[in-house]
């Protein structure tokens, strides 16, 4: 609810016209004084309703000036009483005030100043009630939102309550999470321990306010039309406060919740309970399983411990999982293959090259398993250390989704990997990945060795001891294809 001059103006019992300015009645209106001074400039701070009889702009006085001095002291309107000392507003004062953009108020003889000024005031009041109510009723949602889901979820919350753009940044101003995607704030005012400083750049007010002490969790930057209002700084309080106890607890209290919340997710994978994921939900009650393939139980290891420093790093609950060389982390439906890419990415190089991701749709909580299944699926489809394999953009998946087609597939993988798998139990070999490796790599052997972490020649006699167990020749491409598919479906 705010207190323009176009609400001013339709105030039925004033009986105020606009005479000038009529382009700019969207002008919010914070208080009103009633000035008779002919250079009233130096106590005027902006946004105000400035009253006048215009006693002191008498013949001889410099009109055009005023209006001009007036708009640049940043007032919302000109209100003129009419009856006193002009009977109509002077003409030279409406053309300067058409040209400066400033709105000019005829007020009746008949309608006291008083008058003017109460229905401001009350509207005011109401308005500032108003806004408090909204904080009032912002700060539990901003609170569920970042125990639920962290500082992405706050930010959201945050922009959508002060009408702007938010991003929060860590110690070094790199970007922690930010509301709408792709938000990079430049060009920062200083914000000291306790302060909130304030800065116009480019017509862009920009209000940054430290997280911590002297800064020591980052930095809460709000980008918006106009500086934060009383009740907007209350909200950036309250939300600087959860990211700075979010960011203070101690490790061993973090790395407990992981543990619980691993626990929770293996429960929910293997006997399909849904005890302890409330904080991985979302807003619709559904969720997402992220699965990373590695191609070994020690490798995935130490991805899975990698993945929950990252989302401990984006404050992000760590449900992490792993089974075997597959690594599955839970997030909530709004869960996207760009957000998981930005995850992944703070991962060591040498770690994320070795692993493929897929992300499934959304599902119910009591079907885990199945988006399990259904992400590691997708992940048989992607590239090492590509992007994410995602289920909406399943034109590479639709071989291997559920039903007939993958039950075929999944039954000539079983027949025609055994001879490899076989061979890489008996003597410790790497077959499989070997020439997962190749295949991905399409047949580029410095590529597929780097994947392999091996050498060239290692890898060459590796493909030809496969030729030599399938009977296959791997320079044909249908050959290629197949065993494509066949790595993919024998997930």
């Amino acid at each position: 609810m705010t207190t323009t001059v176009s609400w001013l103006a339709r105030l039925p019992g004033l009986r105020l016209r606009v005479r000038a300015g009529s382009r700019f009645l969207r002008r919010d209106i914070r208080h009103v004084q009633t000035i008779e001074h002919a250079e009233p400039f130096e106590w005027l701070s902006g946004g105000e309703l400035v009253l006048t009889t215009g006693v002191s702009l008498a013949a001889g006085a410099d009109r055009v000036e005023y209006v001009h001095r007036m708009a640049e002291s940043g007032i919302a309107a000109l209100g003129f009483g009419v009856g006193l000392s002009f009977p109509t507003i002077p003409d030279d004062l409406l053309a300067a005030a058409d040209e400066v953009g400033l709105a000019v108020l005829e007020v009746p003889r008949s309608t006291p100043f008083e008058a003017v000024s109460r229905a401001v005031l009350d509207q005011l009041a109401v308005a500032r009630y108003d806004a408090l109510l909204r904080a009032a009723r912002a700060q539990p949602r901003m609170t569920r939102a970042m125990l639920a889901d962290g500082a992405g979820a706050l930010v959201r919350e945050l922009a959508g309550a002060l009408d702007g753009r938010v991003a929060v940044l860590d110690g070094s101003g790199g970007i922690v999470a930010a509301h709408p995607s792709g938000f990079a704030p430049d060009s920062l005012p200083t914000a000291t321990a306790d302060a909130l400083t304030s800065t116009d750049s480019g017509g862009t007010s920009v209000t940054v306010l430290a997280i911590g002490r002297r800064s020591e969790h980052g930095r809460l930057v709000l980008a918006g039309a106009q500086p934060p209002g009383p009740e907007s700084q209350i909200l950036l309080g309250h939300a600087a406060s959860l990211l700075a106890l979010d960011a203070a607890k101690p490790d061993r209290v973090r790395a407990a919740q992981d543990r619980v919340d691993a626990a929770a997710l293996a429960l929910a994978l293997e006997h399909g309970s849904t005890t302890g994921l409330e904080s991985a939900l979302g807003p619709d009650g559904l969720v997402r399983v992220l699965t990373l393939r590695s191609p070994d139980a020690a490798t995935a290891h130490s991805v899975a411990t990698a993945v929950v420093a990252a989302l401990g790093a984006a404050r992000r609950p760590g449900y992490v999982h792993r089974e075997d060389a597959r690594v599955h982390v839970l997030g909530p439906s709004s869960l996207d293959a760009d957000t998981a890419d930005r995850v992944l990415s703070a991962l060591p190089s040498g770690d994320r090259a070795r692993f493929t991701a897929g992300l499934s749709a959304p599902y119910p909580p009591e079907a885990i398993r199945a988006a399990a299944d259904a992400a590691t699926i997708l992940a048989g489809t992607a590239e090492r250390g590509g992007p994410v394999a995602d289920s909406t953009d399943g034109a590479g998946a639709l071989l291997l989704a559920p039903g007939p087609v993958r039950d075929a597939l999944t039954r000539v993988a079983e027949h025609l990997l055994r001879p490899l798998r076989e061979h890489d139990q008996m003597h410790g070999t790497a077959l499989v990945e070997s020439l997962r490796a190749y295949l991905e790599a399409n047949g580029n052997w410095e590529a597929a060795a780097a994947a392999a972490g091996v050498h060239r020649h290692t890898l060459r006699a590796r493909i030809g001891r496969i030729e030599s167990l399938l009977g296959s020749d791997l320079s044909s491409a249908r050959v290629r294809a197949e065993l494509v598919l066949t790595l993919a479906a024998g997930a």
